[in-house]
């Protein structure tokens, strides 16, 4: 028996798997601040470093694990609300239906997750919440 939830493998998961693009998020509002760019500039003009340096780089790792410090959180409340045994099919049958439709549109089309990234859910889903097989009852109709 595991000694974490159902739900806190679906919030490690989804964390995980959102890394990329929790992390393109963050760079682009980070990459807009204007100190950062100064500092790109300065540290260029010193000469220490390449002309395609990117302070982007080097803050990338410190970015990455901004996806755990914000989604785990949110995803642990929320699916603490949700019973437990059932988050497995859930988690499942959502990323099934957006497979089957090629993508998964949120927030009127705001951030949509193509097929390929929704194929890795899937695989994670599989490896680390996989689907208990279950005896269903057939009900009869003649």
């Amino acid at each position: 028996m595991s000694m974490y939830s159902n739900g806190q493998i679906l919030s490690a998961v989804i964390s995980h798997w959102s890394q990329p693009l929790v992390g393109q998020i963050v760079q682009g509002k980070v990459a807009s601040i204007p100190v950062l760019g100064m500092a790109e500039n300065w540290i260029k003009n010193l000469g220490i470093v390449s002309p395609n340096y990117s302070i982007m780089k080097d803050l990338a790792p410190v970015i990455g694990g901004v996806s755990d410090m914000l989604i785990s959180p949110f995803l642990n409340r929320y699916l603490a609300m949700v019973d437990d045994s059932s988050l497995p099919a859930m988690a499942h049958g959502i990323v099934d239906r957006a497979i089957e439709n090629g993508e998964l549109s949120l927030a009127d089309g705001f951030l949509v997750i193509e097929e390929s990234d929704l194929k890795r859910l899937k695989r994670l889903l599989e490896l680390n919440l996989p689907l208990a097989e279950e005896d269903f009852y057939i009900v009869k109709t003649e």
